[in-house]
Formats: C-alpha cells, structure tokens, sequence
C-alpha cells in the first residue's frame, strides 16, 4: 500500500511539473540567478537535486516568484483549443486546478490573459470558418461512403471528357487511349541506351537515404549519359535510389524531341502546339516511389513499359489535408506510407478514414489524375511512364496551396 501511495504522489507531482514552466522574460531569468547565485553561496555543498527542490518551495512560498511561473506550451496549446471549442473560462480554470493540479490562483491568471487577449477574438473567427469547411467536407464524405470509385474505360471522345471528369475533378482510367503510340512498341530500356545513349541527361541519384527525396530532388540531381544511366538502372534490381523525374525537365531537351514522334496526340483534347513544354517523362527501376502529393494541374498519366502501382484520394479527405506540409503528406516516423494508405479505407492506422483507391497500370493504360488529387506511385518493374498537361481547357491551379505554412 506504502508503495501504490508513493506512486501516486510521484505521479501527482510530475504532472504539476509538467503543466507548469517559468516563464521566460528577462526580470524572471534576473531573479531566478540571483536566487540560485545566493543558494550557491549559501550552501555549496548541496546536490544539485536538493538545490531544486528548495528553489520549487521557494517559488511557491514566494508571491514574486509565483507571478513568474505560468503554463507549460502543451498545456496553453491546451487551453487554446478547448477555448475556441466554446469550453467556459471557469471550467478550465477547475480542470486545470483539479485534474492537472495548477495553483487555482495560477491556473486563474493564465486562462483570465488568454480570454483577454486581443488576438482571441480573430483566432476565433479563423476557427469558426475552418470548423465550417471542414464539416462541409465531412458531410462530402459521408455521402461518398467507402473508397473513392475510378471510371474504366477503353476510350473517351472530348465532349464527355471535359464534361464528365476534367471539368467534375473525377479521375479516369483508359484501356485503349494509347494503344496506337509507337512508344508502346519502341519504348524500352535497351531503345533508349541505343538511339539516345550519348546523350546526357539531368537525373536523381542518392534518393534512398532521403526521407524526401521528391522535395530535395535538386540535391540529387547529376548530369549522367543516357546509356550509362539505364545500365544502372537495370542493375539496380529493385530500388528508389536513382529515377529520372518530371522535376529533371528531360522532354524540354532537344535531343528528345525524337521522342515525340512516338506519340499520337488527340487534337480535340490536347494543343498538339504545347506538347514540348507541357509533358514529362519517367525512367527508373522498381521500387522508384513518389510520395503520396497532390499537384497544382490535371496529369493524363500514361504508361509505356512496366507496371506501376498508384494509390488515390480526393482533395477533400480531411485525414489527409491534416497531414499535409506543401504538396506532400506527412507521416510520422516509422509509420510506413503504403501500409497506412492500404489500411486507411478500413478506418485503421494514422490516415483511418481517408478514401483511398489502389490502381495497377500496365503498358498502355491511361490515368487522368485531376488536379488536387493525391497521389503516391510505386514501381513495380522497370519503368517508363510519360504524361500529357496540354490540355485545351485550363490546367493551371497555382493557387491551390491548403498545406501552404502560413496565408
């Protein structure tokens, strides 16, 4: 019983300690070495553990030294938020004197200076709105129960492509859309090293050991041969170490406007005029991954050789937005991306409730992915992807930023 009760004062006292902190202006740090200056002087042969224990009854013995000790950042983040939830000021102040065992006078003074604060007021109203939003998304959701659903098609004429998924935002999967490229039969590793081995080439290397290999690609990026490049490439077994990306501008290059030739462009959904600046291509081993992101424009996905695995969610699953730094969501550490995207439909794992849809493209499929869209992409052979933005209808978003750090 003597140790149960023991246990519970240690507990009772590390969680006062956890809720309470000096607060750091410059009298407050003046006094406090002053006080420590005279216990040094005092008694030098104190350990350092009693020393701390006399200056905590003397903070709370002293009324002086009681006005500089206030709320730890976690328990003020604490109190911000359940006052913007409408929680009533004298309800904190007894949760925080009876549950987390503040002082009540302490616990009086730090709520009374967060109701009166000018800034209350506005941060309130910015909640109320997102509050707003975000029950509209919800709602949304609640709506669209289960996984977001995917359109298959062989193809699709341009009246009901515009209509029905560029302009709605609802991504598509086409069967034939690609199927009379010459790429489809041309493209293959061995093609490139032999017509365009010469030719050098911006790609990344060294993107395994980064976390965020997409959002520090120029880091990664080396002038490398063609040949030399896909030698590696097919070397590598399975891996997301090196992969020429959208990012490394390689269609702006003159030696591959060859490349072009082997494309079959729709007039009535492309401006064949903007192709050279308005598409991408991709080059890697399996096991190349981008990151689960949204981009800022509609994306006609086409794939050449090999087979990738892409993972799909609407702009508006608020697990996600949540989680969402710039263009990229963010896990925690240790938390696997896929195991969490594959989970999340289930309600299981840190993005539970997102509405993810996995697609499997083989040589030939199409996938118009709309702009906001997220997105993760894993290879799974050696692969060769190319993607169209040239669309006749506006494709540019720039300002769509809801992970942008500040408005």
């Amino acid at each position: 019983m003597s140790r149960r009760r023991s246990r519970r004062r240690s507990h009772r006292r590390n969680r006062r300690r956890s809720a309470l902190a000096h607060v750091a202006h410059p009298r407050a740090r003046t006094r406090m070495s002053r006080t420590k200056r005279k216990k040094r002087s005092s008694s030098s042969s104190s350990s350092s553990g009693s020393k701390k224990r006399r200056s905590s009854k003397a903070a709370r013995a002293s009324p002086r030294l009681r006005e500089e000790i206030g709320l730890s950042d976690p328990f003020r983040d604490w109190l911000v938020h359940n006052l913007l939830r409408g929680v009533r000021p004298e309800r904190l102040v007894e949760q925080l004197a009876q549950q987390a065992e503040v002082p009540r006078e302490i616990a009086a003074r730090e709520v009374d200076a967060m109701v009166s604060s000018p800034l209350l007021p506005m941060v309130t109203r910015y909640a109320r709105w997102s509050r707003s939003l975000e029950l509209v998304l919800e709602l949304e959701r609640k709506r669209q129960r289960g996984a977001a659903a995917i359109d298959r098609l062989a193809t699709v004429d341009a009246e009901t492509f515009y209509t029905r998924y560029y302009r709605a935002g609802r991504p598509l999967l086409l069967d034939d859309a690609t199927r009379s490229w010459p790429a489809l039969e041309r493209w293959t590793p061995a093609y490139f090293a032999e017509s365009l081995g010469d030719v050098e080439l911006d790609v990344c290397v060294g993107r395994a050991a980064d976390p965020t290999p997409d959002l520090n690609f120029a880091q990664h990026t080396q002038r490398m041969r063609v040949a030399d490049f896909v030698a590696r490439v097919l070397e590598a077994g399975e891996s997301n170490d090196l992969y020429l990306i959208a990012n490394n501008h390689a269609m702006k290059r003159d030696e591959l406007a060859v490349l072009l030739d082997d494309i079959v462009i729709d007039t009535s959904i492309f401006d064949a005029s903007k192709v050279r600046g308005a598409s991408s291509l991709w080059l890697g081993p399996a096991g190349t991954i981008t990151p689960l992101h949204h981009d800022t424009s509609n994306i006609f996905f086409c794939q050449i050789y090999g087979r990738k695995r892409v993972r799909l969610a609407p702009p508006g699953d608020i697990p996600l937005l949540r989680r969402l730094r710039g263009f990229y969501v963010g896990l925690d550490e240790g938390q696997d991306a896929e195991r969490a995207l594959d989970a999340a439909p289930d309600d299981q794992g840190p993005l539970a409730g997102a509405r993810v849809v996995s697609v499997d493209l083989a040589p030939g499929d199409t996938l118009f992915i709309p702009a906001g869209w997220f997105h993760h992409v894993r290879a799974l052979d050696v692969s060769i992807s190319f993607s169209l933005l040239c669309f006749r209808q506006p494709n540019r978003f720039d300002w769509y930023t809801p992970g942008a750090p500040a408005l």
